[in-house]
């Protein structure tokens, strides 16, 4: 009984399949009914399905068409038959193996739940079965799309089959229920192994295989497997039918003589296809290297003077020219010296050729550094040096280096021939020991010739501190006392004033701003009065020995320019040693005991024209009183020397060792060395007479006048 109920569902459903195509359609539609009553529609939305998967109703059961697998509700079927499912939406029908319920059950289920004999089941769909799967293909299945049927096959209830699918092999489609391929309508006999009506090979592979020559191109056929069907492609990495390198070089190599100069070919490797081109390091063709130099070498005989070929490299080709570097045809050091070099004897002095070098082209020529031809140190003395004997006294000879060209002359600063200090004291120098003293020698200097003077600031071996107190300043030490300050204001000093020194004596001279002497022009007004005249930097303390140095000072009122006092000093750090000073100025702000040392960066009192002059900042100088030292002090206390010597030295070398002021410097050094530094030390003073040393350097002399003042006043 199942078995009937079976095949009588099978036919009835072959039945509906063949009603349907004997519709006015184009195309064979099987509508798919889906499980809800909806109906499928005929192209929507499973258009975008591939062929191999067909139409998918509610259930997703699809048909596989090319293996004999059940992947769950599907109908194979191998041979192209139409497997049918006769149960509801969760029944398998397999045409090969046999079919499988979808939760693995052998049975099958009808729509009203009725239970089918598993062996009938796979009666039904055994390909050995009474029914032609491949008629029923025949008649109802477009090998282009997956259709779904309507018709319930059983005839005992009323279900309609759900989402059952159809599936046939072969040709693939979009899903598309209502599309048709390239050929027309899909024919109705494929698979009968007949290639027949609009059956080709796209729409029925099966029935008609590929055929070369059947003026169609298959997908599996290339122009070189079927030149009758197929056109070449060009890109396909093969030169074939009509191709070339022109029409496509991407498959077609270059060959050289194809009159196609391609791909890499150049006019070096395929001169018949490739024109000559100049720039690219081949000389071909009608190139020549005067044509195209970059290309082509210089070849000597070629007519063209190319490259490096010269004239004397190649006379083929370059013709001779002046400037060539190459002295060639009838060029001569005359007419072309660029070329030409200078050859001694040719008669022409060109070149570095002299009358000393090559006196035979040459003629003398006063001035060029060369005594020759008949030049003499008189006729040319620029070119030829004296000679002693040469009856000539010229250049540096003297009647001392050649007495028998120079005659001697007194005034000549040469003591020559009979010449004496005698005759000539301008030119022969004092001799210790002829029994004259002349020129600058005393008793001091020569004893033999000199006697001893006193006043002569020597204290000679017949003198002593009693016999001669001027002289001999070694004596008792002065029995007056006081102190040394110590100032530098710039300013001009008051014994630079004539009416302010004892008649005819000179006053002491001024300097300008820039250090130059006034020399004896005392009238200038003093720098600290708005004028230019500044104590000169020369006017600063040196030392004589280690015990005894000179200087000068500012002392109180009264008449004091040119005096000079003896200072022993009795305290501080330079107790013991001796200072000769010189007054050359008047200080209104010091004592009558008290003696103002002039020492450069000491404080500048109560004026001062040093900022101006030295063009530093005022604070620069120090303290108004006490100047560097005192600074100094203030920043650092009294108590270590080393650190005040330290910050005095850095004021020293700040003022005056960066401003180039080296006098004034050594007179800031003898403060730190000599004096060590000693502040406001105290004195014995007595006034003596001035060492010819401080005369000479203020031009002050009061020894003329003997008024030496023996007392503390």
């Amino acid at each position: 009984m199942v078995r009937f109920r079976l095949v009588f569902r099978l036919f009835f459903f072959c039945w509906l399949l063949v009603g349907f195509a004997g519709c006015s359609h184009d195309k064979v539609s099987i509508s798919n009914v889906h499980g809800d009553g909806d109906t499928a529609p005929a192209n929507g939305d499973d258009s975008e399905k591939s062929s191999s998967e067909g139409y998918l109703g509610d259930s997703g059961d699809t048909v596989d068409t090319e293996n004999g697998s059940d992947t769950g509700d599907t109908v194979d079927s191998a041979d192209t038959a139409v497997g049918v499912d006769t149960s509801d939406s969760s029944d398998t029908v397999d045409s090969d193996s046999g079919d499988t319920g979808d939760n693995g059950e052998s049975s099958d289920t009808a729509d009203n739940g009725d239970t089918a004999d598993s062996e009938d089941t796979g009666d039904l769909v055994d390909t050995g079965d009474t029914t032609d799967t491949d008629t029923i293909a025949t008649d109802t299945i477009d090998t282009d799309t997956t259709d779904t049927d309507t018709a319930d096959t059983d005839t005992a209830d009323t279900d309609t089959a759900d989402s059952d699918t159809i599936d046939t092999t072969a040709s693939s489609d979009s899903g598309d229920a209502s599309d048709t391929t390239d050929t027309g309508i899909v024919p109705q006999f494929c698979g009968n192994g007949t290639c027949e009506g609009k059956e080709t090979n796209e729409n029925c592979p099966v029935d008609c295989p590929v055929v070369c020559g059947d003026a169609y191109c298959a997908p599996s056929e290339t122009f070189a497997l079927c030149p009758e069907d197929c056109l070449p492609v060009c890109g396909n990495s093969c030169c074939e039918g009509t191709e070339t390198v022109w029409s496509c070089p991407s498959d077609c190599p270059a060959v050289c003589k194809d009159d196609a100069c391609t791909h890499t070919e150049t006019a070096s490797s395929c001169p018949d296809d490739c024109p000559s081109v100049c720039g690219d390091d081949a000389c071909t063709h009608l190139e020549t290297a005067f044509l195209c130099e970059s290309d082509c070498d210089a070849v000597c005989g070629d007519s063209w003077c190319t490259h490096n070929e010269t004239a004397l490299s190649c006379s083929a080709d370059c013709p001779h020219k002046c400037g060539d570097s190459v002295c060639t045809g009838d060029e001569t050091v005359l007419t072309c010296p660029e070329d030409c070099e200078a050859e001694c004897g040719d008669s022409w002095c060109t070149h570095d050729e002299t009358a000393n070098t090559c006196p035979t082209d040459c003629d003398a020529d006063c001035g060029d550094s060369w005594c020759t031809h008949s030049e003499t140190a008189l006729s040319c003395a620029d070119d030829c040096d004296a000679v002693c004997g040469d009856s000539w006294c010229t250049h540096d000879e003297t009647a001392k280096s050649c007495e028998t060209d120079c005659a001697p002359l007194c005034g000549d600063y040469l003591c020559t021939h009979d010449e004496t200090v005698i005759s000539c004291a301008a030119d022969c120098p004092a001799v210790c020991g002829d029994d004259l003293c002349t020129h600058d020698e005393t008793a001091r200097t020569c004893a033999a010739d000199c006697p001893s003077v006193c006043g002569d600031a020597w204290c000679s071996e017949d003198e002593d501190f009693e016999s001669c107190f001027d002289d001999c300043l070694e004596g008792a030490p002065g029995t007056c006392s006081g102190y040394a300050s110590r100032y530098w204001d710039c300013c001009k000093p008051h014994c630079g004033w004539q009416a302010n020194v004892p008649p005819r004596m000179h006053p002491v001279s001024s300097c300008s701003s820039d250090n130059e002497s006034w020399e004896d022009n005392y009238t200038i007004q003093s720098s600290c009065d708005g004028g230019d005249a500044h104590t000169c930097f020369g006017l600063v303390p040196f030392a004589v020995s280690n015990a005894l140095s000179y200087g000068f000072a500012a002392t109180s009122e009264g008449d004091v320019c040119g005096r000079c006092y003896q200072l022993d000093f009795t305290s501080g750090r330079v107790a013991g040693k001796r200072m000769v000073v010189q007054a050359i100025n008047l200080g209104y702000d010091v004592a009558g005991n008290q003696f103002d040392l002039l020492i450069p960066g000491g404080g500048l009192g109560l004026k001062n024209a040093c900022a101006n002059q030295w063009n530093v900042l005022p604070r620069q100088l120090g303290e108004q009183y006490g100047g560097f030292l005192k600074s100094c002090q203030l920043k650092y206390g009294t108590d270590d020397v080393s650190v005040l010597k330290s910050c005095v030295a850095d004021y020293c070398d700040t003022v005056f060792g960066t401003n180039g002021l080296t006098e004034l410097h050594a007179g800031c050094e003898w403060f730190l060395t000599w004096y060590d530094i000693a502040d406001n030390p105290e004195v014995l003073f007595k006034e003596v007479v001035c060492p010819a040393e401080l005369i000479e350097m203020t031009g002050m002399n009061r020894a003329p006048l003997h008024d030496i003042n023996h007392s503390c006043d």
